[in-house]
Order: structure tokens, then sequence, then C-alpha cells
């Protein structure tokens, strides 16, 4: 009987056993139990004050720039607005060749064409080369004219289109996250984060991609005229010059920075220019370039030492020394000899190895007759020395100017302890055929100094976005801007 009881208690226990088991018996998987799970709410990442949209976002950038907080065309951070193709401001339904404003169809004869040639788009504003333009057009313009900016067209005079620095000014300055699902929104894109906890969201078009237009063409346009733009995917960033990816024609996104216009800081008395402004310990300086009419524009391009302008500043059309072809050069890496053209200097050299047939001068100064902005103003104006880019930059502030004059002409305003500016626009450069180079992003103005390190050089002072003033050494054969000065004896 006791026996029997026994029994029964194991098998209890044994039921027992392989109920709590349930149904993980030999041979067959497991079968979990679904259960309902709530999403976890998305983290909301506040960009803006409030919703009163768009916002000037301060980011604590080094050159003050303050970024709108969604596109053109937004109501609101995560949208990604209106697109617009290059240099128009307004959005439409088909963008191509056809439809856009700065191109117009010229006949190429080609005899290998069955109707004897074919149709190409040539530039008809915004062209460098006049290869692409049509009828041979050219303006040299780099930068859009604010009349052509999306964003101030469409905000309003306070507000402009970001160049290439702009982008690469805040990629540099800010960390950047790429998020699936902005605010639970499901926008995908970069928030930027600066230094001092403000943020600013990028979203990415249809297509899962973020292409936003700068206010710049590249130096080489191609054919089918090119902009810069920015993109972007989860991949990651880049800012984009090759010609061959971002034609003016597509359509793109545009996010405003601030562009505030000044008025004229420069101690202009009347619009007589040029005029000698006192500016103190730094000496007297014009307010105007050589060969410009009003201190925001860019004037003539000269290579150093050369007193009149002309289509190719290459090494080649410098008149200030010599080819020497089928010159004999020892490479030390290879072992190996070859024959390459080589320039020697025929005026202002102060080392034998750089002078033709040996030659020395010695001279480490423009004589007045090879300074162009006295052979162009004559009197007492002149070219600054390294010396006195020196003093300009130790006795005056300087502070960057996006929209100089309410022009859209980007620049370095000096001013003096006295009250007196000048304003330095970004005329860029030229080097080897006319184009312009950077121009609206850079500027590069000659000294009469010699750099005697190497005298194939010249000093300058060059800047741009992100390093402002930095005095430097330039080949003699590039083009550059003049801002005269003015003997007071």
């Amino acid at each position: 009987m006791k026996r029997f009881v026994i029994i029964l208690m194991a098998l209890a226990l044994g039921l027992s056993v392989s109920a709590q088991r349930g149904r993980y018996n030999k041979g067959r998987k497991p079968v979990h139990t679904t259960k309902r799970v709530t999403p976890r709410p998305a983290t909301t990442i506040k960009t803006c004050p409030d919703n009163n949209h768009p916002h000037a976002i301060d980011l604590g950038l080094p050159s003050g720039t303050k970024w709108a907080c969604c596109n053109v065309g937004a109501t609101k951070p995560e949208e990604y607005g209106s697109s617009f193709a290059w240099g128009e401001t307004s959005p439409k339904t088909n963008y191509d060749e056809d439809t856009y404003k700065w191109y117009k169809s010229e006949w190429v004869e080609d005899e290998d064409f069955q109707e004897g040639g074919y149709y190409v788009s040539r530039q008809t504003k915004y062209c460098v080369d006049s290869e692409y333009g049509y009828n041979g057009f050219t303006d040299n313009k780099n930068t859009l004219d604010l009349d052509d900016d999306a964003a101030h067209a469409n905000w309003g005079s306070e507000w402009c289109m970001p160049d290439g620095y702009d982008f690469e000014e805040l990629k540099k300055h800010t960390t950047n996250k790429w998020v699936n699902n902005f605010n639970g929104t499901g926008m995908k894109g970069y928030i930027f984060t600066a230094s001092n906890g403000k943020r600013i969201f990028f979203p990415t078009d249809r297509d899962k991609q973020g292409w936003y237009w700068t206010n710049t063409t590249p130096h080489c346009q191609g054919e089918n005229g090119a902009a810069n733009t920015f993109f972007f995917d989860s991949d990651g960033m880049d800012y984009i010059t090759d010609f061959g990816h971002v034609d003016r024609s597509f359509g793109h996104n545009v996010r405003p920075v601030i562009c505030e216009s000044t008025e004229d800081l420069t101690s202009c008395p009347d619009n007589s220019h040029p005029h000698a402004i006192d500016m103190g310990i730094a000496g007297v300086w014009a307010c105007c370039n050589v060969g410009a009419s009003k201190p925001e524009e860019s004037g003539s391009y000269f290579a150093w030492g050369e007193i009149n302008t002309k289509s190719d500043y290459d090494d080649g059309f410098y008149n200030k020394w010599k080819e020497r072809q089928n010159w004999p050069v020892f490479d030390d890496s290879t072992g190996t000899s070859y024959f390459t053209t080589k320039y020697f200097i025929t005026k202002y050299c102060n080392a034998s190895e750089y002078g033709d047939n040996g030659f020395v001068d010695h001279k480490t100064t423009l004589d007045l007759v090879d300074d162009a902005a006295h052979a162009k103003w004559g009197g007492k104006w002149h070219m600054p020395t390294k010396q006195n880019f020196e003093l300009l930059m130790a006795n005056t502030s300087f502070k960057r100017i996006r929209n100089y004059n309410g022009k859209g002409v980007k620049g370095l305003l000096f001013t003096a302890s006295n009250g007196n500016s000048i304003f330095l626009p970004d005329a860029g450069e030229r080097w080897s055929t006319s184009f312009v180079h950077d121009n609206g992003s850079q500027g590069y103005y000659w000294s009469s100094s010699l750099y005697t390190n190497d005298p194939t050089n010249a000093y300058g002072l060059g800047y741009d976005r992100i390093e402002n003033n930095v005095i430097n050494y330039y080949t003699r054969s590039f083009g550059c801007t003049i801002r005269p000065m003015y003997s007071k004896n």
C-alpha cells in the first residue's frame, strides 16, 4: 500500500514538471507567446525656440554665420521644402536644360551627324569660358547676383544662399549625426550640433539624399554649366564641385543663411572714386582696386610687375622671365633624366640659380615703372609693400562682410582707430587662361615685395572664409588684384 502511494506521488510530480515545461518537448522547438510592444517614442531634438519658423540659429561659428532652421519652401525643419534650379527663384514642375532660365540652345555644325550638326545648351549668364557661352558670351561671374538668389528672393533681404565655405565651416565646427526618424516625423537627415548646444537639421529629399545648392560655380564649368552643391546620404557628406554631377538645371534644395546688408561703411566723401582713406598708423589707402570704379568692384588683374591686363596668366606669357625648352632634368628618385620647359627670371632676382644665364639684380621691391598702381593712377599712388600689409593687419580691426552695401559682395572690412575704413572685395585670382577663380569666396592682393626665398614668387595678402588674413607668397605670373596706397611725402 505504501509503495502504491509513492508511485502515485511520483506520477503526479512528473505531470507537474511536464506541465511546467509546457511545449519544450524533445525534438520540437519552443513556441514563444507574442506580446504587444509599445514603440518607444522618438527623442525630441529641439532646434528652434518656438514654431514661428524660420529662425536664424547662431551656432557660434568663427565667421559669425547664422543658419536658417529650415529650407526655403518649408514651414518646419523636417520638411524638405521647394526645389530650385540654380539661379532661379521659383520652383517648377520640369527641371531640365530646355526649361532652365540661363541656357539657350545653339546650333553646332558637325559632319558626323546626319542632320549636319546638333543643338547644345549654352550659358547666357554666369559664364567664365566663351567656349560655353551663347555666341561666345562671358561675364566672369562666379557668384549669384542677389536677384537670382532663391533665399533672398523668397525670404527677403536679410537672407541669402550659402557658399561652399559656409558648408565647410559648418562641417568643421559642429558635430554631425545621421538620424532615421527626426522627432518622430519619419524624416531622415543630418543633425549638426554646435559647441554652444544649438542645432540645425538638414532633411533628405524623396530619394533619401540631401542636395543643397551653394551660390557659387566651380572653376571649370563645362558645356553644361555647373554649380557647387553640398551632398549627403547615410554614408556621409561632401562638398561637390565636379561639373559632371551638378548641372545648374537640376532642382535642389536651398538652406539660407543670414545675409545682413551693410550700409556704405567706407570713408568715401562722395562717388568720385578713388579716394585716399587715412587709416592712421596703417597708412593712406585707396578706397577701391585698380580698374574698379567703386569699392565693391573687383577691378583688374595683373601679373606681378606687369602694368597691363591680358587674356592668359600663364608662365609662358609673363614678361619678366624667359622660357628655356628642352632643359635637362635628373630625377634622383628614379635615377633617370628627361627634358622639360623651364622659366628663368630676367628682372627681380636675388639668386643666380633662378636667373636667366645666372642673372641677378638683387632688386626686392618693384620699380615704379613696373608698379601697376603708379602706372594706372599716377601721382603718389603705388602698390603696398609686405610691411604695409602687416601694418594694416596689426593696426586695424577687420570684419567679414557678406553683403556689402546691399550688393551681395563678400569681402573684408578694415576699420582704423580713427573710424575710417576700407573694404577689400573677394575678387579671386586668374591663372593660366582668362578664367576668374574664387571670385566671391577668396581675395588675393599683390604687394610690391619679392619673396626672396624663391624669387619666382612675390608676397601678397590672401584670405578666404576660413583663414582670414594671411600674408603669403604666390607665383609671379598669377593675375591678382591691387589695392593702392597713397604716399604723403
